[in-house]
């Protein structure tokens, strides 16, 4: 089987140490910085940041693609994943204001829709996320 090309510069082509196998790396340039990545097949991971050369970062791919110090941006919240993909095609939801206070922190910032063709609507509050079944006003 033939083993990878060992890049130019950047990492010393080096074998796994976990398995001994040679890992794939991927580079990647930003702005002035370029940092490098592998994925081993036993499922290894090694960052190369030529600015560190000594540096082996805990998490390997947060500093591959934020760079070394900068910590990922935080995963958004379920409620906050699930109301963005309802917006998304091939069924988008259609979300309304529902004027009035919100019944569990007074803010007037509740959404709607209707989720069934009933005469109330799903309304949640986009500061607490309160969610709730009420009438639509009239």
């Amino acid at each position: 089987m033939n083993e990878p090309e060992a890049p130019t510069h950047g990492p010393a082509m080096t074998a796994c140490e976990s398995c001994g196998r040679h890992p794939r790396w991927e580079t990647l340039v930003d702005g002035d910085e370029e940092r490098w990545f592998a994925a081993c097949r036993c499922g290894r991971m090694q960052a190369f940041l030529p600015d560190a050369p000594e540096l082996q970062p805990e998490d390997p791919l947060g500093a591959f693609l934020a760079g070394p110090g900068r910590a990922l941006a935080p995963a958004s919240p379920p409620w906050i994943r699930l109301f963005l993909r309802s917006l998304e095609e091939p069924n988008p939801t259609r979300w309304t204001y529902c004027p009035g206070p919100c019944p569990g922190c007074q803010a007037a910032a509740t959404f709607g829709f209707r989720a069934c063709p009933r005469p109330f609507v799903l309304a949640m509050c986009t500061l607490c996320f309160r969610a709730a079944s009420r009438r639509p006003r009239t």
